[in-house]
């Protein structure tokens, strides 16, 4: 019932990453994987045409917008709320949201830009941390279905719905 401030580690007296993340997942790799599962499931009930929306808010949005770059056309819908993250702000490997690599790939941007051509709604992002995206998005034909929100952070979950519900016969 309480935030994870640290990740668990493996009981050594050194400070390696490798030792912890040498040989198990990495705590944002499980919350992403969380996310998989629930989009499994969701897609594997009996109801021909539904369509699936993910949000990701409150610290969610890097976990939707990676687990939406490994499951393709699954999510038909996401609401990213990215808050500024970037892997490389990152600078303690005892972080909940640490993902080995993560920076080096592009960081989140690159996973926000896998989701194309998927109609994305991003808030917490300036317009330069879209180029990516917007790229990749462009290059599918696609351009109408990125939304940059670009209003204050409070504003970003009512907008986010009132966007959800205008999609919800596309």
């Amino acid at each position: 019932g309480k935030p994870m401030t640290h990740t668990p580690r493996v009981k050594n007296p050194r400070e390696a990453g490798a030792y912890t993340f040498g040989y198990n997942y990495a705590v944002f790799v499980q919350r992403v994987r969380d996310v998989l599962s629930a989009v499994n499931y969701v897609k594997n009930q009996p109801r021909p045409g539904a369509r699936l929306s993910v949000v990701g808010l409150d610290g969610a949005g890097a976990w939707v917008a990676a687990a939406r770059a490994q499951c393709g056309g699954a999510i038909d819908q996401a609401v990213i709320d990215t808050g500024g993250f970037r892997f490389s702000a990152i600078l303690d490997l005892g972080d909940p949201n640490f993902l080995p690599g993560g920076a080096k790939y592009g960081d989140l941007a690159a996973l926000l830009a896998l989701g194309a051509p998927g109609r994305l709604f991003v808030a917490g992002e300036a317009e330069e941390g879209l180029t990516l995206a917007q790229a990749q998005y462009q290059a599918m034909k696609a351009e109408k279905n990125l939304t940059r929100f670009a209003g204050q952070p409070q504003e970003a979950p009512s907008a986010a719905l009132d966007w959800l519900l205008a999609g919800a016969g596309k």
